[in-house]
Parts: structure tokens; C-alpha cells; sequence
């Protein structure tokens, strides 16, 4: 399906220079950046309810340094989704 936007002129070389790095098409990095860019906000969805579940899995448990690693990088993650 063909759409018409309208970008700055930055993001248009920066997306060119890209597009030749790959071997790829503009439209190709622009429906790839699409595509990540709807996945990321597909996974923030879900983010309270893993969350949820590390909790609960972990209530009334004392957790390992491990365990608490695991969390905390889960948290990490999830402040670079958000």
C-alpha cells in the first residue's frame, strides 16, 4: 500500500544512509522502523501484567541474588520499553 508523509530533511538522509548500508529500500527501513516501532508499544502492553507475575511468583519468598538480578533487570528492560 503506498501512503505520502512528510518528514525533516535530517531524518530523510539519515534514513537514506541507512537504506544504502543495507541494500535496502527506504520504504524497506521505514516499514521495518513501522514494525519495531508497533511491536515496542505491543510489549509495553504487557509490561504490568509480567511484572504482576514476577511479584506474585516471588510473594511470601526470599529471593536469591540471582532472583533479585532478574528483577531488577526486568525493570531495567521494561524503563526502556517505556
Amino acid at each position: 500500500m503506498k501512503i505520502s508523509i512528510s518528514l525533516p530533511e535530517e531524518i530523510v538522509a539519515k534514513l537514506d544512509e541507512e537504506a544504502e548500508r543495507m541494500y535496502a529500500s527506504r520504504s524497506s527501513v521505514i516499514g521495518n522502523a513501522c514494525r519495531d516501532y508497533l511491536a515496542k508499544l505491543e510489549a509495553r502492553k504487557m509490561l504490568p501484567e509480567i511484572r504482576a507475575a514476577i511479584v506474585a511468583a516471588a510473594a511470601g519468598k526470599k529471593l536469591s541474588d540471582d532472583q533479585k538480578a532478574n528483577v531488577a533487570a526486568f525493570d531495567l528492560l521494561a524503563s526502556v520499553i517505556e
